[in-house]
């Protein structure tokens, strides 16, 4: 990695590169809240902004059933960063550009 990030021939590959983990990870958390909303909630969100509404429901305690998932800190950060499917991976990569610069 240390490589890839001194190589200009190669910084677009690791940027690429990580892009597609972060990504990766978040898909797998959204996965994760899905199945806490589909099981334990009894309520999976619907709809265009399902994603967002998701988040919301993870930053929620649901009666006795479960405590919140997320902090509304956790939630605010997510939401700068990812606000649709389509825009996700160029976000991605611009806060790895922006956090690579530093």
């Amino acid at each position: 990695m240390i490589a890839a990030q001194s190589d200009v021939e190669n910084q677009d590959l690791f940027l690429d590169s990580a892009a597609l983990n972060l990504h990766d990870f978040y898909t797998g958390l959204e996965r994760i809240f899905s199945q806490i909303a589909k099981v334990v909630d009894n309520s999976m969100p619907s709809g265009q902004s399902w994603h967002r509404d998701l988040l919301n429901q993870m930053g929620k305690n649901f009666s006795r059933l479960r405590p919140r998932v997320l902090s509304a800190a956790t939630i605010q950060a997510i939401e700068c960063r990812v606000t649709t499917r389509e825009n996700s991976m160029t976000q991605v990569a611009d806060i790895i550009v922006v956090s690579y610069g530093d």
